[in-house]
């Protein structure tokens, strides 16, 4: 091969090479609620009620999985919302109780404004109301002034390293939200992990054991499925239909890799969105998720 074709071949792949980046979010005030019940998982799957709190909305880092960004045809831009504070405080004053997830349709920590270190100090002073902030960024920082409250969890939604290179494209590296974590379990919080979606086994058994040394109040292990109606990618190629509805791997599959995952970590973890059938197969008992307090 002449030098001309090896950079004519050359060019060729960078054109077929997607180039990814992270997207800067967009300001605006929110005109809807900050606060709905979420409730839209499957019929017949394990998953207790929460809150969603909306401080923020979608996520910057490009995941070709997530539900954010296969719903929304791949434009999802994030939205910081920034109404103010007194706006949000008043819906909240409405709650008695309960798990308010701000991960649930953004990224908790990957962007925020003064809105999100009010939510922490609000929760705080709170005794059955609980702020959950679900994120994979390694964001530390923003905790380092601010003083540890039972009422703050912060989860770290990881995957294994193989994984996270081939689809978490902007997102950093799964060691640097797991030492991330370990920072603020150090420095008093309240940490979970999240292993989030398991995807055909690659690379599990290290990250398991990298989890296992984080230490975290709680790991919540889920499966890759598809929501009907997002776009389709070749990662959704081993699904099938479920009797939930939506597609996701057999069922064998699925009690294989939970129950390898528990002799990994060294302990059984919870599990998301799954069905009952599962949870007595494995003869696991139900004892709180990512999601619950």
């Amino acid at each position: 091969m002449s030098d001309s074709d090896i950079l004519i071949d050359a060019a060729e792949q960078a054109e077929e090479t997607p180039v990814y980046t992270t997207l800067e979010p967009v300001e605006r005030e929110r005109s809807s609620r900050f606060v709905r019940t979420f409730d839209s998982a499957p019929q017949g799957l394990i998953c207790p009620h929460f809150y969603e709190l909306h401080l923020t909305k979608g996520c910057p880092y490009n995941c070709d999985y997530c539900y954010l960004r296969t719903s929304s045809h791949d434009n999802f831009r994030p939205i910081l919302f920034t109404n103010p504070w007194k706006k949000i405080e008043q819906e909240l004053e409405s709650f008695t109780q309960g798990v308010f997830n701000t991960g649930e349709r953004a990224d908790s920590l990957a962007f925020y404004n003064d809105n999100t270190i009010r939510a922490i100090k609000y929760f705080s002073r709170q005794k059955e109301k609980y702020l959950l902030l679900l994120t994979k960024s390694d964001n530390h920082e923003l905790f380092k002034t601010l003083k540890p409250s039972k009422n703050v969890i912060v989860s770290f939604s990881v995957n294994c390293n193989e994984a996270a290179e081939q689809f978490e494209h902007c997102a950093p590296p799964p060691r640097k939200r797991l030492k991330a974590a370990r920072k603020l379990i150090d420095a008093g919080w309240r940490v979970r992990i999240r292993l989030d979606p398991v995807i055909e086994e690659i690379g599990i058994k290290d990250i398991c054991k990298d989890i296992s040394e984080v230490g975290a109040e709680r790991v919540t292990v889920g499966t890759l499925y598809q929501v009907p109606g997002t776009a389709q990618t070749n990662l959704f190629h081993l699904l099938i239909e479920s009797p939930e509805g939506i597609l996701r791997y057999p069922d064998q599959y699925r009690y294989n890799i939970y129950a390898r995952i528990a002799e990994w970590l060294g302990f059984e973890p919870s599990i998301c969105q799954e069905a009952m059938k599962i949870w007595k197969k494995l003869g696991w008992k139900f004892q709180g998720c990512n999601c619950t307090e």
